[in-house]
């Protein structure tokens, strides 16, 4: 055989390796979809500091504390959020933050969220990683007003 087509063949079978170890890590992971009711509510804990340039509403660093409770156990627990926003004189426009989910059984997830505020009320991206009994998973919260959609991703596959 001549050098060239040792050469693709090693790189035909290198890349088939890859796929196969890709393949079967993600046979492994385990992507749970589930879809949570409306909260309690939350309460502020911190006001935070507000200014209101031109007739806007500026919030910066106000923390709210409010309790979970979805069909799955790691999405039922305490969730404490830093909230930024940049409202018109009607309290509508963009907000985001950082967040810490506190779950009764004892793991963890941190991260970041942004949304908005509208008349009908708000929708927000949340996406955070585990901490604790979740470490090495993943979260995705979509909240449109009363509707919210959760995916976390275990790449272990428990």
């Amino acid at each position: 055989m001549n050098s060239k087509k040792i050469k693709t063949i090693v790189i035909v079978t290198v890349i088939g390796l890859a796929l196969i170890i890709a393949g079967s890590a993600a046979a492994k992971a385990n992507d749970t979809r589930f879809e949570c009711g409306p909260t309690g509510g939350y309460t502020t804990t911190a006001p935070g500091a507000w200014s209101y340039p031109g007739g806007n509403i500026h919030i910066r660093g106000m923390q709210q504390v409010g309790r979970v409770d979805c069909p799955d156990s790691r999405q039922v627990g305490y969730n404490y959020i830093t909230i930024n926003a940049n409202w018109d004189e009607n309290y509508t426009g963009p907000m985001w933050g950082t967040f810490e989910f506190i779950s009764d059984e004892g793991g963890s997830w941190t991260g970041t969220w942004n949304g908005q505020m509208t008349e009908n009320g708000s929708w927000y991206n949340a996406y955070g990683k585990g901490q604790g009994l979740y470490a090495g998973m993943k979260l995705w919260v979509d909240k449109v007003y009363d509707s919210t959609s959760v995916r976390i991703l275990d790449p272990h596959g428990e």
